[in-house]
């Protein structure tokens, strides 16, 4: 579903998975508590986090509230 959504906003939306059990470090210097977790960036900074598993049409909604206007996203 992530990869969907991801091909669904190509151009706006880069989206990178983490395996937290592969690389935990990098999961606590991100600060993931649960899994999954949603993290959005725009220019570099964290613009909003989520946890917990959610429909496909509830992630699109949220990443649209979360982004706004921003030109380039990564989550």
């Amino acid at each position: 579903m992530l990869e969907a959504v991801g091909q669904s906003q190509a151009g706006r939306l880069i989206v990178l998975k983490l395996n937290s059990e592969e690389h935990p470090e990098a999961a606590s210097r991100l600060s993931v508590r649960g899994i999954p977790t949603f993290v959005l960036y725009a220019h570099g900074r964290e613009v909003a986090r989520r946890s917990g598993a959610m429909p496909r049409a509830e992630l699109e909604r949220w990443l649209h509230e979360a982004w706004g206007s921003s030109e380039e996203v990564r989550m």
